[in-house]
C-alpha cells in the first residue's frame, strides 16, 4: 500500500479519535439565597439542552461529575423558573461555582483554565465603570482569552455574544485569531460577511443612504433625516422582535425626553411586514417616524435587534455600541448637557467704595444683532450676579461690568471694564479677589493662564511671557481658550506674531467673529510702517500750535515714542520705566516723547503733571497717529533710529532698557 495513504489514514484516525476522546467533568460550589428544595439545571447553552442537575442543600451544591465528548459551554435555571444564568464551561476537571439566585448572577467561576479566564470576563462585568472603560476593558479579556484558547468553543460563542460591544474592526480581528475550523464555520464566515458591511458603518464613518417606505406607503429615505443639523437615533426593530417590543417605551421615553434639545428619533423595521409594523405603531402610540421594508442587514451590518445607532448632526455615526437605554441615556444626557450657570460677586469692589450697577456678556451672537435689539444688561443686586442658558459648544466670551472707576486724582465716574472668560456647559464662577472666571475645565484653564501672564509681567519677563504666550496657544489650538490668550496679548507681540498664532488655530477657531475682526484689523496694522521701515510723518492741532512727529524723529538722535492715554492703566504703569530710560539716556543721544491717544487733553495734561514726566509731549493726538501707525492697542512704544528708520515694535518693562543698552552703552 502506497506510504502515502498509509500516513494519511493514521491523521485522519488520530484527529477522529481526538475529537471523540472523552473526558470527566465535575461540578462543586455554593449557591446564595437557595431555598431548601431548590433545584438547578445545568444547561448546553448551543444546543439548548439539559445536561445534568444539581441538588442544594443549605447553600453548597451537591457535587456532580460526568462525561463528555467536547467541552460544553453551559447555563445554570431553576427549576419552576425562566431566565438562565451564564456562562461557565464544562471541561475536563472541577469548576468551582457560586451562584446568587437572587441576582441571578454566577458570582465566581474557576477550577479549571478556560473556567479561570472566565472569571477575569466576569469581574470586569462586575466593575463600577463608565461604558466606554467597559468596552475597552472586555474586548482585552476577550482577546486573552481567544488567543489562548483559539480551538476551544468558548472563544467563537464569545465572539458572537460580544458582536455588539466591540467595533466590526475589532470582531472581525477576533475571528481572525480563532482555528482555521471556526474561521470556515458557516455561522462564523456569515458574521464576518456582515461584520465587514458594517465595517463601513461604524462609529467615525458617515451615514450611509437606506431606503424604504413610510407608513403611508411612500418612499423614504434615511437622509431625510440624518444629517440635517440634529443628532438622529435610528431604532432597528421588528414586530415579532420581543427584546424589541420590551424596549420601545424606554425608547419613547428618550424621544419625549430630548426631542425639545435637538434629537431626532427614526424607527426602521428589519425583515417585518409593513402591516405588521404599523400595528404596533398604532397599539404602542409610537411618535416618531418609521422607514419600513428597508434593508439595513445589507447596509449597516445590523446581525441583531435591537439595535440603536446614533448619528451626529452632521450625519457622522456617534454610537452603534449601545448596550441599554440606560446607557443611552447617559450619552444624549453628556451631548444635550447644554446649561451654564454665570454667577459671581463684587464684594471686594463693595468693600472698598465701588458701586456695580449692571453686566452684560459680549461674544459672537453679539457683534451683530438685528435692528432694535439691545445687548441684554444683568442687574447686580447686592453686589451678587447670576446668568443661567444653554449653549451647544464653548464660546469665548467678555463679561462687561457697569461701575465706579476711580482715578488718581480722586475723581470717580461712571465707567466699564472687561473679564474675558469662556461659556461652556457648568457651573462657571467668578472669583472676586482676582475678576477672572474658573470652575469649568477651559475657564478653568484660563484662570491658570492670566495669572502666570500676570505673574511674568509684574517681574519684567517679557520674553519668556512671548515664549508663554505662543506655546500656550499652539497646546489650545483647537479650543477657545487660544482666543482668549490671542486677545490678551494682542498688545505684547506683533501684529505678524499675532496673526501667525491666529493662522496655526484649527478652522473652528478661525470662524470666530472675534478672531476674524481681529485678523482684519492685524492685516491692516501690518499695512502700516513695521520695523525696517522710515517713520511716516503726521501732524497734531492742539492751542493754536501745530506738532509733528518730524520735528523730533529722523533729527540725528535716537527717539523712544509712548503711544498712551492718562485713562490707560497698563500706560501709566509703564511711564516709570520709560522716565527711568530718559534720564539714564538722555545725554548719550536718547529722546523720548510722548504722544496722548484717545484721550482729552485736559485729562492728559492732569496725568502728565501727577506722573512728573520730564519729556515732551504730543497732545490731542487722538486717532491720528495710531491709525497712520496700525496701533489698535495701547501702550505702545517704538523706537527710532537717528535716521527715522523703526528699530522695534512693542518694547514693554525691562525691554525698553535691554534694547537701549545694545544701543547706547558704548556711547
Amino acid at each position: 500500500m502506497d506510504r502515502k495513504i498509509i500516513i494519511t489514514a493514521l491523521l485522519v484516525l488520530i484527529a477522529l479519535t481526538g475529537k471523540a476522546q472523552t473526558f470527566t467533568w465535575r461540578i462543586e460550589g455554593t449557591v446564595s439565597n437557595a431555598a431548601p428544595t431548590d433545584t438547578l439545571m445545568v444547561i448546553d447553552a448551543e444546543k439548548r439542552s439539559t445536561i445534568t442537575t444539581l441538588q442544594v442543600i443549605d447553600g453548597n451544591i451537591i457535587p456532580a461529575s460526568g462525561t463528555l465528548d467536547e467541552p460544553a459551554i453551559c447555563c445554570i435555571a431553576k427549576q419552576g423558573r425562566s431566565g438562565w444564568i451564564r456562562v461557565f464551561v464544562l471541561e475536563s476537571g472541577t469548576v468551582n461555582l457560586h451562584v446568587d439566585l437572587d441576582l441571578i448572577y454566577l458570582m465566581q467561576i474557576g477550577g479549571t483554565p478556560v473556567n479561570d479566564d472566565l472569571m477575569t470576563m466576569l469581574s470586569v462585568q462586575n466593575m463600577d465603570i463608565d461604558v466606554n472603560t467597559y468596552f475597552k476593558k472586555m474586548y482585552e479579556v476577550v482577546n486573552q482569552i481567544v488567543s489562548r484558547h483559539p480551538a476551544h468553543p468558548i472563544s467563537p460563542y464569545l465572539i458572537r455574544q460580544c458582536q455588539m460591544t466591540f467595533t466590526p474592526t475589532e470582531t472581525i480581528g477576533l475571528i481572525e485569531k480563532l482555528s482555521p475550523e471556526f474561521q470556515a464555520s458557516l455561522r462564523m464566515q456569515r458574521l464576518k460577511e456582515n461584520l465587514q458591511l458594517a465595517q463601513d458603518t461604524e462609529e467615525g464613518k458617515m451615514f450611509k443612504e437606506l431606503t424604504g417606505e413610510s407608513p403611508d406607503g411612500k418612499p423614504t429615505a434615511l437622509s431625510e433625516y440624518v444629517g440635517k443639523g440634529k443628532y438622529v437615533l435610528a431604532d432597528f426593530w421588528a414586530s415579532w422582535c420581543g427584546p424589541c417590543i420590551a424596549e420601545m417605551p424606554n425608547v419613547i421615553a428618550l424621544y419625549e425626553k430630548y426631542k425639545e434639545r435637538g434629537l431626532n428619533v427614526i424607527g426602521i423595521t428589519v425583515r417585518d411586514a409593513p402591516e405588521k409594523s404599523d400595528s404596533i405603531v398604532r397599539q404602542m402610540g409610537i411618535p416618531f417616524p418609521q422607514i419600513y421594508e428597508s434593508k439595513p442587514m445589507s447596509i449597516y451590518g445590523v446581525t441583531g435587534i435591537p439595535h440603536s445607532i446614533l448619528f451626529a448632526p452632521d450625519g457622522t455615526i456617534l454610537s452603534r455600541r449601545i448596550v441599554s437605554s440606560k446607557e443611552l441615556d447617559k450619552k444624549l444626557e453628556t451631548i444635550f448637557n447644554d446649561k451654564y450657570t454665570i454667577s459671581g460677586n463684587f464684594t471686594m469692589l463693595i468693600n472698598e467704595g465701588v458701586n456695580v450697577y449692571d453686566v452684560e456678556i459680549h461674544n459672537d451672537s453679539t457683534i451683530i444683532l438685528p435692528a432694535g435689539q439691545q445687548i441684554k444688561k444683568y442687574e447686580v443686586k447686592d453686589g451678587k450676579f447670576q446668568i443661567s442658558g444653554r449653549i451647544e459648544k464653548p464660546l469665548y466670551s467678555e463679561l462687561m461690568v457697569k461701575q465706579d472707576m476711580k482715578f488718581k486724582n480722586g475723581e470717580t465716574r461712571i465707567g466699564s471694564h472687561t473679564i474675558p472668560f469662556i461659556i461652556e456647559t457648568g457651573n462657571i464662577v467668578m472669583d472676586d479677589e482676582q475678576l477672572l472666571f474658573r470652575g469649568t475645565p477651559l475657564n478653568d484653564v484660563c484662570f491658570e493662564a492670566m495669572l502666570k501672564y500676570r505673574e511674568l509681567i509684574e517681574s519684567d519677563q517679557y520674553d519668556e511671557l512671548k515664549r508663554y504666550v505662543k506655546d500656550f496657544v499652539n497646546q489650545h489650538r483647537d479650543d477657545q481658550a487660544a482666543i482668549f490668550m490671542i486677545d490678551l496679548a494682542r498688545d505684547l507681540l506683533q501684529p505678524q506674531e499675532i496673526l501667525t498664532m491666529i493662522n496655526q488655530c484649527s478652522e473652528d477657531v478661525q470662524r470666530s467673529c472675534y478672531i476674524a475682526m481681529l485678523k482684519f484689523r492685524l492685516i491692516e496694522e501690518s499695512k502700516g510702517p513695521q520695523e525696517g521701515d522710515k517713520f511716516v510723518d503726521f501732524s497734531v492741532e492742539y492751542n493754536g500750535k501745530t506738532t509733528r512727529l518730524s520735528d523730533y524723529v529722523g533729527r540725528g538722535k535716537y527717539v523712544l515714542v509712548d503711544f498712551w492715554a492718562s485713562w490707560c492703566g497698563p500706560c501709566r504703569q509703564e511711564i516709570p520705566n520709560l522716565i527711568a530710560a530718559y534720564e539714564k539716556y538722555k545725554d548719550r543721544g536718547l529722546q523720548v516723547i510722548g504722544i496722548a491717544a484717545w484721550d482729552k487733553p485736559e485729562d492728559t495734561l492732569r496725568a502728565i503733571e501727577k506722573e512728573k514726566m520730564p519729556y515732551p509731549q504730543i497732545i490731542n493726538s487722538q486717532k491720528i497717529a495710531t491709525e497712520i501707525y496700525g496701533i489698535n492697542g495701547i501702550p505702545e512704544i517704538i523706537l527710532f533710529a537717528p535716521d527715522g528708520t523703526i528699530l522695534a515694535r512693542g518694547l514693554r518693562g525691562n525691554e525698553i532698557e535691554k534694547k537701549l543698552a545694545e544701543i547706547l552703552n558704548d556711547r
